[in-house]
């Protein structure tokens, strides 16, 4: 299940065997290569992701879940057929995003211009434009910073950032990084203000969601970060301590979820110990009320009292063994039950008061 912005709904069979197939390419090709000890400089040898010397026992994956419940999931996605694709998504390069964006005036919005494009194209039926939604939030973040040109713009666009709502801490980050570029200077990581790098200095607050929120949030802001590093290497110049600090932040996320799991997992137990607890209260609760109404509609039947009842009294009323002396009944609990009852009726404190008490006269 993953949710997708509404709802939880099934992972597609197509994006399973897509995020599986990942397991198999777990080094990259210049790991490949040294490992088979044969270096070479062919656009094969840097594209594959396994050297000529490797074999394919050494590159093969294994998929699993968290949960035993999704397996069965991925073992019968994995062995059936995706459904074919009807349409390719495709996305205008960005020499034809500049030559267009020449038809608009220099303060035209870039989202003004990205809407236009998609409107006004023509495409063969097997292929459609992709969604310019994340697009179209990004370019409205960044659009009040100047002296951005329309590469810039481009290049923000399709960076790995998502804005949700105008209030997304990611929008002040997306600015000030645009800023950065805009002037050509201001880029060390330790300089950003939107990153909040202060939480790793924070003591872990299991009982706040927002704590867990607010370290996502600066994963996500250093992610973009590192992703510009390569597109503007000049200005983001800290990309070393950038990594650093991005491994800090997964540490410490690690550390949240494993501790907020295992307090889950607690509650949970405590939980169903509480539950198991009631419903055997309940029984017992159910178990003397059916004890009481046999006392009462046999003592209503013989016209007695429950003053100076006999065990033969005991046995016709509640259907007890003769054995019930000295060892276990079928029933069990209940034959005990009732006998606790029976024996409180008579001021008696005990089961083995009241079977003993018969003797009495």
């Amino acid at each position: 299940m993953k949710f997708n912005g509404r709802s939880e709904v099934p992972v597609e069979t197509s994006q399973i065997k897509q995020i599986a197939g990942r397991a198999g390419r777990y080094r990259t090709a210049a790991q490949a290569t040294e490992m088979s000890g044969n270096v070479s400089s062919s656009p094969d040898a840097k594209t594959s992701n396994m050297s000529p010397d490797v074999s394919p026992a050494q590159t093969l994956g294994l998929v699993t879940t968290l949960d035993r419940s999704g397996l069965s999931v991925i073992q019968k996605a994995m062995t059936s057929q995706a459904d074919p694709i009807m349409s390719a998504g495709i996305f205008p390069p960005d020499s034809v995003l500049i030559s267009f964006a020449a038809y608009f005036p220099p303060s035209t919005p870039f989202s003004y211009i990205l809407i236009r494009l998609h409107n006004t194209s023509l495409l063969n039926p097997r292929f459609h434009l992709c969604i310019l939604k994340e697009h179209l939030k990004i370019a409205d973040a960044i659009e009040p910073v100047k002296n951005l040109t329309i590469s810039d713009r481009i290049i923000f666009c399709a960076a790995p950032a998502t804005v949700k709502d105008k209030d997304d801490p990611m929008i002040p980050v997306l600015r000030e990084l645009a800023e950065c570029v805009a002037n050509n200077s201001g880029g060390n990581i330790l300089d950003i203000r939107g990153l909040k790098l202060e939480l790793l200095e924070m003591e872990v607050n299991l009982g706040s969601r927002m704590f867990l929120e607010k370290l996502e949030a600066l994963h996500k802001a250093l992610v973009l970060y590192l992703w510009l590093s390569y597109r503007f290497a000049g200005v983001f110049n800290t990309q070393a301590m950038a990594f650093y600090i991005k491994t800090l932040v997964e540490e410490k996320i690690q550390t949240v979820l494993s501790r907020r799991t295992f307090t889950k997992r607690i509650e949970k137990q405590k939980s169903a110990i509480s539950t198991d607890f009631a419903n055997i209260k309940r029984h017992h609760s159910e178990s003397e009320n059916q004890d009481s109404r046999k006392l009462g509609a046999y003592l209503s039947d013989h016209g007695r009292s429950e003053k100076g009842l006999s065990s033969t009294d005991f046995q016709i009323a509640f259907n007890i063994p003769d054995q019930i002396k000295g060892s276990r009944s079928r029933h069990g609990t209940q034959s005990r039950s009732s006998l606790d009852l029976v024996a409180s009726l008579r001021g008696q404190k005990t089961v083995q008061e009241a079977v003993k008490g018969e003797a009495s006269p």
